[in-house]
């Protein structure tokens, strides 16, 4: 009853509805109205009620950090009574997807934001402090945060306000009732506050907002909207953008504008802004034009270059601006070069090749003649490339050249004058034989097709001192500085890997998140790819941070198994909304949860069971835990919490450990405890890496047994901080410690039934004798 209703009222009312907010005086602030409502809605989470249909609407959400429209649309809409502020959201999905959109996160001030939820930002005076922030998921959880003057962020803050939701099968509906004692407002006609509206979307990994806040400037107060508790008489226009026209190069927009006086006067003034720039720069251009109800404007007569840029539109109505808006969009590419080469060839190589990739524009020209020229002039090798118009990969035979630099030089024939292009490059001393690192069907690394377990420091500072505690594995920084300087960046790590005996997992991801500039990345992986200390290919580090797109990292998976097929690609994620969307990028999945100290530790088992769940087959998981406290967290990870950590991701099934330290490890108390607990886990991972896992939880007490045919093995941690006793249904005859000085575990056989006796945090490790 609920849903054909919705679908009678809602269909009707979008049909004209869509972006709409105005302003008063102050035209760099949209201002948007919160109308009365002599009956306040039901709060369900069903957004059905007639009075949602007569408020005003917003949407035209955009990507945070881009300037490109979201594709999975929110629409928001405010009303008011003397004791509520009600807000409304649609969070539209489409069908394919929706049966995607899940949360886990159940407790208070858990990290709701990770799941598929919305967000609310508003500030009871609109310029200053205090700023709260609500946010729900789809389970209607509710985190509520509060931003003090000189205090920064507090979770003390709990109000008493309702969250409801319902999902249906193209979108979830939200609804709030939130009390404006909780907000310290007494509620009449004409107060204001200040707002912004987000979304975090998993399936699609869609972080978005409504005001195009691409700076991550969600929580800077004088680029919030102003919320204003309106008169009855309130008129206002709506209107429509056509965004998909925006794409176009030059670009254009088609508005519709309706709902407004009979004789009023509408006009728009139109200026863009490249949107790294934005607002700050001047205008590229601008126009100004009348409006009539349904209208068609050119925004520039010339192409603008590549790039994203924002379209800052100023409705006018009898000449009193009445809404801004922001609406972001990517002009065309242009044409490349006529002729362009690209060395992607190791310069430090054990392969005896040079590869170029040569790309041509001349129509109807047959394409090239090449030749390898020593430094006194001669031309020591030489032939052509016969094929026409596109890009080909020029592959030499390099092997009996002698160290040294040589000039590679392209000439395109029958041109006048002849264009030709000369690339240097080195021939290096061979390193040594590349490692060829893979993932087995069962989830597991292979090192020239042996078994190698993962223990990873991530940011490595000291690898003399990694190595000594037992560290075989590190992953390089942001990949500063950027290419090509970073080749030689990653080669001096790479380097000094391979003298301590461990390998590099080499970070990639800043090389094309942003243009999606692909060439450095071909660039780096071709000269790098041999080196033998090379374990693999790092091309995420929290994606949904930066609105990095799937398809973008998609993309340079591929690119990058093309180049060298030879080692995995990795990535990690913080938001388990968005770990299917991210899943198909990666051939190792990376799960990160920092549940120090704010979060039930308990989370790290929760995101490990829920990345294997979604997971595809021949994809590998490996935990990244958090070993990192200020001035990210409020503290470290004390010692009983980081063995905690290691044995929950042993009994969830992560294939290796790894550990993110934002900095010097050594930072923490309690460095010294992963001396200990390295070797020890990293055997015990040895031993139960290819067996049956059989898995028993109880009372916050995670357990699993691993059959081997030498012997099974059973690994169990308690998760809760106080002591609890469990009995399993695990039958053994005998049951030993599988390190006598590790674990603080005890048992006991009970009709051949395990009792285990956890103190908080407890850990243990066994081997069974059936």
């Amino acid at each position: 009853m609920h849903q054909s209703k919705f679908h009678l009222v809602w269909l009707l009312a979008f049909s004209t509805l869509a972006c709409v907010a105005s302003v008063d005086a102050d035209v760099d602030r949209p201002l948007l109205n919160a109308f009365a409502c002599p009956t306040p809605p039901m709060i369900d989470g069903i957004v059905n009620e007639d009075l949602w249909a007569q408020c005003q609407w917003v949407s035209n959400f955009s990507l945070n950090h881009k300037a490109q429209v979201a594709s999975q649309q929110t629409r928001v809409a405010f009303c008011y009574d003397e004791d509520n502020l009600y807000v409304a959201y649609l969070a539209l999905q489409s069908r394919a997807t929706m049966p995607q959109v899940s949360s886990m996160v159940t407790e208070r001030d858990g990290p709701v934001f990770r799941d598929n939820s919305v967000e609310l930002f508003v500030a009871p005076l609109p310029d200053q402090l205090p700023l709260y922030q609500l946010v729900t998921n789809t389970l209607a959880t509710r985190y509520d945060a509060a931003y003090y003057e000189g205090g920064g962020r507090t979770l003390d803050w709990d109000p008493d306000w309702t969250p409801r939701v319902h999902l249906f099968e193209d979108m979830f509906h939200v609804e709030m009732a939130i009390p404006w004692s909780q907000l310290g407002i007494e509620p009449q006609a004409g107060t204001t506050l200040a707002i912004s509206l987000a979304r975090n979307e998993g399936p699609h990994a869609e972080f978005s907002n409504w005001l195009a806040l691409i700076h991550d400037n969600r929580r800077t107060l004088n680029r919030f909207a102003i919320l204003r508790l309106a008169p009855a008489d309130t008129t206002l226009p709506i209107t429509i953008i056509d965004t998909d026209a925006l794409q176009e190069n030059p670009p254009v927009f088609s508005p519709i504008v309706t709902n407004v006086p009979t004789d009023a006067q509408v006009s728009a003034n139109v200026c863009i802004y490249t949107a790294d720039d934005y607002p700050a720069a001047e205008a590229i251009s601008c126009r100004t034009f009348d409006v009539q109800s349904e209208s068609y404007a050119v925004i520039t007569q010339e192409p603008l270059p590549d790039g994203p840029y924002i379209a800052n539109i100023n409705w006018m109505l009898n000449n009193n601006s009445v809404l801004v808006q922001e609406v972001p969009f990517t002009a065309a590419e242009q044409d490349n070069a006529p002729l362009s080469v690209e060395l992607v060839q190791p310069f430090y190589s054990v392969e005896p090749f040079l590869r170029a990739q040569v790309t041509l524009n001349y129509p109807e020209i047959v394409c090239c003649d090449w030749q390898i020229i020593a430094e006194d002039g001669g031309v020591l090798l030489q032939g052509m490339i016969s094929e026409a118009l596109g890009t080909h990969e020029l592959s030499i035979p390099i092997s009996n050249l002698p160290i040294g630099q040589y000039d590679l030089v392209i000439t395109v024939q029958n041109t006048s004058p002849e264009d030709s292009i000369t690339v240097n490059f080195e021939k290096g001393a061979p390193l040594g034989v590349p490692t060829r690192f893979t993932i087995a069907p069962d989830g597991t690394w292979r090192k020239n097709d042996n078994l190698f377990v993962p223990m990873t420091m991530f940011l490595p500072r000291d690898m003399q001192e990694l190595s000594d505690f037992g560290f075989n594995t590190v992953l390089t920084g942001h990949d500063r500085p950027a290419a090509p300087d970073c080749i030689e960046t990653n080669l001096r790590i790479l380097d000094t890997a391979q003298e301590n005996g461990m390998y590099v997992w080499i970070h990639l991801c800043r090389l094309f998140r942003h243009q999606q500039d692909y060439q450095g990345l071909r660039l780096l992986v071709s000269q790098l790819k041999t080196h033998p200390a090379l374990a693999g290919w790092h091309i995420a580090d929290e994606p949904e941070g930066t609105s990095t797109a799937p398809a973008t990292l998609i993309k340079a998976r591929e690119i990058i198994h093309q180049i060298d097929p030879d080692h995995p690609v990795l990535g990690v994620s913080t938001t388990p909304a968005l770990f299917q969307a991210y899943m198909p990028a990666f051939d190792v999945f990376q799960p990160d949860p920092y549940p120090v100290p704010q979060n039930d530790i308990a989370m790290v088992t929760d995101w490990l069971r829920f990345s294997a769940s979604v997971m595809q087959p021949g994809q590998s998981l490996l935990v990244t835990m958090q070993a990192q406290g200020e001035p990210f967290f409020p503290r470290h990870p004390n010692q009983d919490e980081i063995w905690n950590m290691a044995y929950q991701s042993i009994v969830a099934g992560s294939k290796g450990l790894g550990w993110w330290a934002h900095g010097p490890a050594r930072q923490n108390p309690d460095w010294l405890t992963y001396r200990d607990l390295v070797p020890h886990t990293h055997a015990l991972l040895t031993d139960c890496a290819t067996a049956q896992r059989i898995n028993f939880e109880q009372d916050q007490v995670y357990a699993a047994v691993f059959r081997n045919p030498e012997g099974d093995i059973m690994v169990a941690v308690n998760t809760a901080r106080e002591p609890r006793e469990v009995t399993f249904d695990i039958l053994a005859e005998t049951i030993t410690p599988y390190d006598s000085n590790f674990g603080n575990i005890t048992t006991r056989i009970e009709s051949q039934n395990i009792t285990l006796n956890c103190p908080p945090l407890g850990f243990g490790a066994w081997r069974l004798n059936r």
